[in-house]
């Protein structure tokens, strides 16, 4: 299967849209120090460079029976604006190791999941067109009456379980973060995962990160691309990205090591 860029999951009018979301912001002092928010980034290595890259299930897959820790968004960001995103330039666009499912802005999770008979409960389920493979990432019963939010947990706190044509999200706990964002934009990125949240960028002071979301979805965050706009897709998260496309993966020395 073809390795695709980030880039390549959006029409031209969707990638310019990034190119000018991005530009209208002053950025430069950003790109030559490191943000402040940000300490020391964990020691990072390439596990699969985005080139052949493998799907989000193979990835998972791979990093599991390897016993590493898949980078997650938020480590995942440090390293973008840090001088260690030159040593691992290769494994970009990437998949991070945060697992991640909302539902359709304005509906609740109960609304807008699916009851399964198989968990006995209620799900976000995301069918990923090219292969018809369903996604299921339960929805704890305390936050079924939420809406406008998302569902998070990071690797290795999750797996991944097949069941026939279904791929179950199995994790202990899942994180909820509200007021995620109803359209694509700049955003604010809440402290503990790095997810777009809360009011528009141009309001708070801060780096933005420039969301793009779909309608309903289970999966991944993507970061990252090594084409000629690695500097501004840098500040891109992607909540939306296809499971059979094929990403690098990075993974988190430190964090295996504990």
């Amino acid at each position: 299967m073809a390795t695709m860029h980030v880039s390549a999951l959006f029409d031209k009018g969707r990638r310019d849209a990034i190119r000018g979301a991005v530009a209208s912001r002053d950025l430069g002092p950003v790109l030559k120090k490191r943000a402040e928010p940000f300490d020391t980034p964990n020691p990072l290595s390439v596990f699969i460079p985005k080139s052949p890259g493998v799907p989000m299930e193979e990835a998972i897959r791979q990093a599991d029976e390897a016993g590493v820790v898949i980078a997650s968004n938020k480590v995942i960001d440090s390293v973008l604006y840090s001088d260690q995103v030159e040593s691992i330039k290769s494994v970009f666009p990437c998949w991070t190791g945060t697992m991640a499912g909302y539902v359709e802005q304005g509906r609740t999770f109960r609304e807008a999941g699916e009851w399964s008979d198989t968990l006995k409960s209620h799900a976000i389920v995301y069918v990923d067109d090219e292969t018809k493979i369903r996604y299921l990432l339960p929805i704890p019963e305390e936050h079924l009456d939420k809406k406008d939010s998302i569902l998070v947990v990071n690797h290795p706190l999750f797996s991944l379980e097949t069941n026939g044509n279904d791929r179950i999200v199995r994790a202990a706990q899942v994180s909820l973060i509200e007021r995620f964002p109803a359209q694509d934009g700049r955003y604010q990125a809440d402290p503990q995962f790095g997810i777009p949240y809360d009011a528009p960028a141009s309001c708070l002071g801060g780096i933005p990160k420039l969301l793009f979301r779909g309608e309903k979805w289970v999966g991944l965050a993507t970061r990252g691309s090594c084409d000629d706009d690695f500097h501004y897709l840098r500040f891109v998260i992607i909540l939306c990205a296809i499971a059979s496309n094929c990403h690098g993966v990075a993974v988190d020395r430190q964090e295996a090591e504990k």
